[in-house]
């Protein structure tokens, strides 16, 4: 492997890294690093990345994130579907969502505050990320996206992602539809 090829892997291994901890998509980076690098490969290294960050989120949520903004997540339908997933199956949903395009931020919060252990949650989060991340590399291999646009896509997404959080922070958007006044009620009279 060349000096090339191992340069743009470590910076493809700091996207992922980047990708899973600010949501972000991983295809244009996938499809930028598969420019250089075969699809197993660059599957492998995203894959490294997944468990890397699988066992950052384990640690950081169980001591750090705030249970009144879980209690507000938990209202979500998903939420709702993805907790009685994985109290049957909790490896098989942790894989299903690390797998395809689900929003994986809600495993990310549930299974480490759940308890579930650390190695099988990483196993599940790798073995689901794998095959995707392959897929991804292999459609950015066979179709052929000109790099500048690949670097545009990956840019916006980054200001996008930037620009939702900072707006958050500052109260500018709702974090949900928790966060919204509710309705004032119309018409009629009390009884």
């Amino acid at each position: 492997m060349g000096t090339d090829v191992a340069l743009a892997l470590a910076g493809y291994f700091a996207a992922m890294i980047g990708t899973f901890l600010v949501v972000m998509p991983l295809e244009p980076a996938t499809m930028l690093a598969v420019k250089v690098a075969s699809p197993w490969l660059v599957a492998a290294v995203a894959t490294v990345a997944a468990a890397v960050t699988a066992t950052f989120d384990w640690h950081f949520v169980r001591r750090v994130y705030r249970l009144g903004a879980l209690e507000r997540m938990r209202k979500r339908p998903i939420v709702q579907r993805a907790e009685r997933a994985a109290k049957v199956a909790p490896f098989w949903t942790i894989f299903t969502f690390a797998a395809i395009p689900l929003p994986f931020v809600v495993i990310r919060i549930l299974m480490p505050l759940s308890g579930y252990p650390l190695g099988r949650y990483v196993g599940a989060v790798c073995l689901g990320r794998y095959p995707r991340i392959l897929a991804i590399a292999y459609l950015g291999a066979w179709i052929e996206i000109p790099t500048p646009v690949l670097f545009g896509v990956l840019g916006a997404a980054v200001v996008l992602a930037l620009g939702v959080a900072l707006a958050r922070r500052f109260g500018w958007l709702p974090r949900g539809p928790e966060d919204e006044e509710p309705a004032a009620p119309t018409g009629g009279s009390a009884p």
